[in-house]
């Protein structure tokens, strides 16, 4: 384990504030950036609020861009702290066989089918589905290179640091790994707004977590985390062609779950392999 036995409670209370307090900060930089001086103007309650979600929803991806880099500097603190580069105190140092990423890979874009099918059959409340609408919305701007960077490639390297990384070794030194794999889904699918995505997450980190759990590295986590959300893209254009072809859905929905049971079981037997 690269992450110390000492407190280690204390360490994943620092990751899981760090990761929420940069996004915090950001957004209200950027609230007071644009409009400085919104709380002196003669406003009620209500229509400050608005006014900055309005602005927050604007800049979602660069707020999440910026404060990745936040996270990321400060994770690179604690590391030189413990003498350790970056990569070790995260576990990014551990390699993985090429075939591990192939499987992952493929994982996580079943995965975000499968996931994505399954949370829009259940009848969810209607102020749930119009919070998690909004939420999604924000994160699809008019910069896509940026929103890409941010949700594709930025977003899933930081999440994988801090949960299948550090949160997960510090979890394995006073709790068995099968149940870390459990408490860091949780932990990964609290920090995710609304009650759908948590759904989202908790079963994706659950996922994440396995596959950490029998490759022993990050980095296939951080592919088929990358996979999965860049799938976002692929999905709205399987729904704008076929949304409404109740065939069609029925047998994404089955083949995803296939081509993820499948991807899994190669993930579980290549390790099995290599630890015989």
């Amino acid at each position: 384990m690269n992450t110390p036995k000492k407190n280690p409670f204390f360490l994943i209370i620092i990751c899981m504030v760090l990761l929420l307090l940069s996004q915090t900060l950001t957004a209200f930089g950027f609230v007071f950036w644009e409009a400085g001086d919104l709380f002196q103007q003669e406003m009620t309650f209500e229509q400050v609020d608005a006014r900055m979600l309005e602005i927050m929803y604007a800049h979602q991806t660069q707020i999440l861009l910026i404060s990745y880099v936040f996270v990321l500097l400060v994770l690179w603190i604690m590391a030189r702290r413990r003498q350790q580069t970056l990569w070790q105190f995260s576990s990014l140092d551990k390699p993985a066989k090429l075939s591990l990423y192939v499987l992952a890979f493929w994982a996580g874009l079943a995965a975000a089918f499968w996931a994505t099918i399954a949370v829009n059959l259940i009848p969810w409340p209607t102020e749930m589905l119009e919070s998690y609408q909004m939420e999604s919305g924000a994160l699809t701007t008019a910069k896509p290179v940026l929103d890409f960077a941010a949700g594709v490639l930025a977003g899933p390297i930081v999440e994988e640091i801090l949960f299948r990384g550090i949160i997960y070794d510090t979890l394995c030194t006073f709790v068995p790994a099968g149940a870390a794999v459990i408490f860091q889904g949780m932990l990964f699918g609290s920090v995710h707004g609304t009650i759908i995505w948590m759904t989202y997450a908790l079963f994706m980190g659950c996922v994440l977590g396995y596959v950490r759990k029998r490759t022993g590295s990050l980095r296939p986590c951080i592919l088929m985390h990358m996979a999965f959300n860049g799938a976002s893209y692929l999905f709205d254009w399987f729904a704008n062609q076929y949304g409404d072809d109740q065939a069609s859905i029925t047998f994404m929905f089955v083949f995803s779950a296939f081509v993820l049971l499948l991807s899994m079981y190669g993930i579980s037997f290549r390790t099995d392999n290599e630890k015989n």
